[in-house]
C-alpha cells in the first residue's frame, strides 16, 4: 500500500481499514500470490494474526531519523493489531562505518564561538570493498575496532551533550561494548544497537534479512514472473522513470535510477556469487535461476523490484525514508 501519512488519523485509518478489507476479501490478490505471501510471511515469523508493518535500511550504525521509521512502525502495528518488522538489507554493496565525536587538537583558549567549538565527526570504516555487504566478515579485529571507537566516543561526550543526556549515552554505550563481544556477524553490530534502544522505548521489532526473503519460493516465483514478460517489464519502468524526471526537471538519465537497457534485455535483478553481482538478462536468467535453486548463487532483486515485492508479497504497509519514497512513487 502506498500513501502519504495525513495529519488526520481518521483518513489514514479509513485507506489502511479499506485495504485490509480488500486483501482479506480476496480483491487484491490471485489465489498463487496470496498462497505464496502466507508461506514467507510464516518463515519470517508472523503469527498469522493482524497485519505486517515494516520498514527497512542497510545495517548501518543507526541515527534517530532511521531508527523513527522503526518507531512509526511499532505506533502503526499497535493501532492495527499487527506486527511491526525490520527488514535487514544485507543484500546491498556498501561500506559501513562507525562516526563520532571527538576533540580537536587547538588551544582551548582560542574557542570564542560556537563555529570554533572544537569538536568534529571522526568516522572509522568497518568494511571494504565492492562485495555484499552480507557476505563481508566480522572478527576480532572488527570488535577490537568497534571498542575503541566507543570508548574514544565515550571520553568525549561532555563535549557534545549535556548532562542527562550525557548519562544516558554512557549506559548506553557501555552496554553497546559488552553486547559486542558477543556478536559474530557483520550485521551485528547495526541489530545489537537497534535492540538496546528498543529495549529501552520498551519496543518489540521483528528483524528479517532480506536475503533469507529473497531465497524463498515466493521470490524465485516473482523473479520469474518477471523475467517471462521482461519486455513489458522493461517499457512499464522506464516509461515510469521518463515520468519521474520529466515531473521533477531532472536531466541526469541515472537519476533517480537508471533505464533498463532494452538492447541487451536487461532484467531489474542481480545474480549474486561469492559476494559479488552481475546484471541478469533475459539470455542469463534461466540459468541463474537452475544455479540459485542448486544453492550455488543467487538472485538478487534491484531498489524498485525490492520495494515490490516486499510489498506484494510480504507486508501490508512499508515505511520508507526520503530516498526509498522517491523511487516507491515508480514503484506504485
Amino acid at each position: 500500500m502506498s500513501v502519504t501519512l495525513p495529519e488526520n488519523l481518521d483518513t489514514l485509518d479509513r485507506q489502511i481499514q479499506n485495504r485490509i478489507e480488500k486483501c482479506r476479501a480476496g480483491i487484491l490478490c490471485p489465489d498463487t500470490l496470496r498462497e505464496k505471501a502466507a508461506e514467507l510471511r510464516r518463515q519470517a515469523g508472523w503469527d498469522g494474526k493482524g497485519i505486517i508493518v515494516a520498514s527497512g535500511h542497510q545495517p548501518v550504525i543507526y541515527h534517530p531519523g532511521l531508527f523513527a521509521k522503526e518507531v512509526l512502525a511499532v505506533a502503526l502495528a499497535r493501532r492495527y493489531d499487527g506486527s511491526a518488522y525490520n527488514i535487514v538489507l544485507d543484500t546491498d554493496e556498501i561500506d559501513l562505518a562507525i562516526s563520532y565525536p571527538v576533540r580537536l587538537d587547538m588551544d582551548f583558549s582560542c574557542t570564542t564561538s560556537v563555529q570554533d567549538w572544537p569538536v568534529h565527526k571522526r568516522t572509522v570504516p568497518l568494511t571494504r570493498g565492492n562485495r555484499i555487504v552480507g557476505f563481508q566478515k566480522f572478527d576480532d579485529s572488527n570488535r577490537a575496532l568497534l571498542r575503541r571507537a566507543c570508548e574514544e566516543a565515550l571520553r568525549e561526550l561532555h563535549l557534545v551533550l549535556e548532562p542527562n543526556a550525557r548519562r544516558r549515552a554512557r549506559n548506553f554505550i557501555l552496554e553497546y561494548i559488552q553486547r559486542l563481544e558477543k556478536a559474530n556477524s557483520i550485521l551485528d553490530p547495526s541489530i545489537i544497537l537497534r535492540d538496546i534502544a528498543r529495549q529501552e522505548l520498551g519496543i518489540r521489532v521483528i528483524d528479517v534479512k532480506a536475503s533469507e526473503l529473497f531465497n524463498s519460493d515466493a521470490f524465485r516465483y516473482f523473479a520469474a514472473f518477471v523475467a517471462e514478460r521482461g519486455a513489458d517489464f522493461r517499457r512499464a519502468y522506464n516509461e515510469q522513470l521518463a515520468q519521474y524526471r520529466a515531473e521533477h526537471r531532472i536531466k541526469n538519465p541515472a537519476q533517480p535510477l537508471p533505464d533498463l537497457d532494452g538492447q541487451i534485455g536487461e532484467l531489474p535483478f542481480w545474480y549474486i556469487k561469492g559476494g559479488y553481482r552481475e546484471a541478469l538478462t533475459d539470455d542469463t536468467f534461466a540459468e541463474a535461476l537452475q544455479s540459485c535453486k542448486d544453492g550455488s548463487g543467487a538472485i538478487y532483486p534491484r531498489a524498485v523490484t525490492t520495494s515490490l515485492f516486499v510489498r506484494l508479497f510480504f507486508c501490508d504497509l512499508f515505511i520508507h525514508g526520503t530516498g526509498g519514497g522517491r523511487y516507491d512513487r515508480i514503484t506504485e
